[in-house]
Formats: structure tokens, C-alpha cells, sequence
């Protein structure tokens, strides 16, 4: 209706039309818009419209396109998760990680993503296979780490039951030793619930890491599915 408006002005040849013109800017700027962009959009869209004529390849481009909406909503969705996730983490107390290990994650990365180029491409058809055996072989990856992470843990608090304790025995002896005693147990205790807390905060940033890392190496193969649809739709053409 605004719109409207200002072409009613300019037709008559009102001198507020400039008024009105940079009234409709600012609410395009408000709800996120520019001009420009949206000419952009109109025109890639007249282009695809050119292209697409005949009405068998027609059903498969509404298929791709639904598919393309559902990869997006996820993408916002995971983007929103990985967005609550950062939060988190800055409210929780965190420990300074070594350079070491900062350093074998980036070598790890590169080499997945060498591994990942070899593999993607080659234009067109068998791309859901390799997908599928990728995706087994994380899980299984997964599993066998969550398993180690408990060994570990349970280890540790076995050692902690052996030692410590101070000779044990000795009889009697008084108020204060045992208040003392009681007083050390309790630090000792919770010393030890700090440091576990410590502990499984470390791990489950680690395993949100984890999950990070494999969401990206998703999306990365998802667009290696497109640009394969699109290197397709192509040929086609």
C-alpha cells in the first residue's frame, strides 16, 4: 500500500515525493531489506524461470527445492544450537587448554578435509553410499570414545579410595583429632567433587566439540550434494 502511495505521488507530481520515497527506504531497511538486494533477487529469479521449461525436469526441481528449504531450516537450526552452545560456555568457568592439543585438533581437521575433496566431486550420481558408510563409521567412533572417558574416570576415583586415609587407627585419642579428622575428610571431599565437576565439564565441552566438528563436516558434504545437483541440472540442460 505504501508502494502504492508513492506511485500515486509521482504521477501527480507532488514535491513530497521524496519524503514518501525515503519514508518506504527506511521501512525496507527496517525489516531487513534494501532496494538493491531485492532487484538482485528479481532478477536470479527471471534467470531460473528462463531455464526451466519443459515439465519433467520441472517435478525433479520441486523436489530439490523442498529438499534445499529442509537443508536450510536445519542449518538455521543448528546455527541457533551452536549460538546457545557459545553462550554456555561463557557462563561456565573455563580452564586455559594446552597449545599441544589446539595444534593436533587443526592437523586432524586439515587432514579430514584432504580426505574429503578426494573423495566429493566427480559430477553427478553414487553420492548417498559414501555418505552412508561416512555416517556409520562416526557413530561407531563415538561409542568407542565415551567408553574410554568412563574407564578413565572410574581409575581415577579407585586411586583416590587407595590413597589418602592418614595410617588409619590408633584408638580413641580425643576430641580434636577427630573433629580435625573430620574437617580434612570434608576438604578432602570437596576437593574431589570440584574436581570431578571440573572433569565432566572438560568432557562435555570436548563432546560439544566433537558434535560441532561433525555437524560442519555435514554441512560440508551437503554442499558437495548440491554442487553435484547442480553440476546435474546443468548436464542436463
Amino acid at each position: 500500500l505504501k508502494w502504492m502511495a508513492t506511485m500515486k505521488w509521482a504521477l501527480m507530481g507532488s514535491p513530497g515525493i521524496t519524503l514518501l520515497l525515503q519514508h518506504q527506504r527506511m521501512w525496507l531497511l527496517l525489516r531487513g531489506r534494501t532496494l538493491g538486494r531485492r532487484r538482485w533477487r528479481r532478477r536470479r529469479r527471471r534467470r531460473r524461470r528462463r531455464r526451466r521449461r519443459r515439465r519433467r525436469r520441472r517435478r525433479r526441481r520441486r523436489r530439490r527445492r523442498r529438499r534445499r528449504r529442509r537443508r536450510r531450516r536445519r542449518r538455521r537450526r543448528q546455527r541457533r544450537r551452536r549460538m546457545r552452545r557459545r553462550r554456555m560456555r561463557r557462563r561456565r568457568r573455563r580452564r586455559r587448554r594446552s597449545r599441544r592439543r589446539r595444534r593436533r585438533r587443526r592437523r586432524r581437521r586439515r587432514r579430514r578435509r584432504r580426505r574429503r575433496r578426494r573423495r566429493g566431486g566427480g559430477g553427478g550420481g553414487g553420492g548417498g553410499g559414501r555418505r552412508r558408510r561416512r555416517r556409520r563409521r562416526r557413530r561407531r567412533r563415538r561409542r568407542r570414545r565415551r567408553r574410554r572417558r568412563r574407564r578413565r574416570r572410574r581409575r581415577r576415583r579407585r586411586r583416590r579410595r587407595r590413597g589418602g586415609g592418614g595410617g588409619g587407627g590408633g584408638g580413641g585419642g580425643g576430641g580434636r583429632r577427630r573433629r580435625r579428622r573430620r574437617r580434612r575428610r570434608r576438604r578432602r571431599r570437596r576437593r574431589r567433587r570440584e574436581e570431578e565437576e571440573e572433569e565432566e565439564e572438560e568432557e562435555e565441552e570436548e563432546e560439544e566439540e566433537e558434535e560441532e566438528e561433525e555437524e560442519e563436516e555435514e554441512e560440508e558434504e551437503e554442499e558437495e550434494e548440491e554442487e553435484e545437483e547442480e553440476e546435474e541440472e546443468e548436464e542436463e540442460e
